[in-house]
């Protein structure tokens, strides 16, 4: 069973009934100054929800006002990607320090995706997915993801790897609970699935979505291996 280690979103409970995106509103309204003291006054985890809806400048300005443990603190908390994407607009030397500051395991991950260059779809690919390999049963995977129900909350495809954690194909997840609990996902998968590499533009990703309305699409690194995954919506 090969997935990556996964890092739970944060429960907006913390946050009461408001949505992130509508308090974001409101910190870019009030001014950076004022937002500072807005994500200062709330935990980490509610704080980091808020700093990943903040339009790009704003986020950039509120960053540079912070301390890089207060830095490191936020993105602990994010998804690896929307970590990155903050740490990126980091100075070189405020982004070692802010990367050094996360556990060892969460800094490998995201100093992964900082290697990739701004404009590729590497730079952006989720590192979260369901993965598993062609040779399990459907009651098999299906057990093993319910053990993770929570972080695969919004997936949308299992994607399949042989021994190698190269794709070979890949099963619409909802699809799984109709087919027979003994057959092997090399039996059921869609072997021919449309993916991109990592150093593909994003302008070209975005094209391929809106020509062919997926919901995401399998990212290869250069042997083939599958190292991540990017949604429609990062991209349109």
């Amino acid at each position: 069973f090969s997935m990556p280690p996964m890092t739970k979103r944060p429960e907006s409970v913390s946050l009461g009934r408001r949505h992130p995106a509508d308090i974001a509103d409101e910190w870019q309204r009030l001014g950076t100054e004022q937002a500072v003291a807005a994500l200062r006054a709330l935990p980490a985890a509610a704080a980091a929800e808020v700093l990943a809806e903040l339009d790009e400048e704003f986020a950039r300005d509120i960053a540079a006002r912070l301390s890089s443990p207060e830095i490191a603190r936020l993105i602990e908390d994010l998804p690896h990607d929307e970590a990155a994407d903050i740490a990126s607009d980091l100075e070189p030397e405020r982004q070692s320090e802010v990367l050094a500051g996360l556990p060892p395991a969460e800094s490998l991950q995201v100093s992964r995706l900082l290697r990739y260059p701004a404009d590729s779809v590497g730079a952006i690919m989720k590192d979260e997915f369901i993965a598993l390999p062609d040779t399990v049963t459907i009651a098999e995977g299906l057990e093993r993801i319910r053990r993770q129900e929570e972080e695969f909350a919004g997936a949308t495809y299992v994607y399949v790897v042989d021994a190698g954690q190269k794709l070979v194909g890949v099963v619409p997840l909802r699809h799984l609970v109709f087919l027979a609990p003994a057959r092997r996902l090399r039996d059921v998968m869609i072997p021919d699935v449309r993916f991109v590499r990592v150093d593909t533009d994003q302008e070209e990703v975005a094209r391929l979505f809106s020509q062919y309305h997926f919901l995401a699409l399998p990212v290869l690194d250069a042997d083939g291996r599958l190292v991540g995954v990017v949604e429609a919506r990062q991209v349109i």
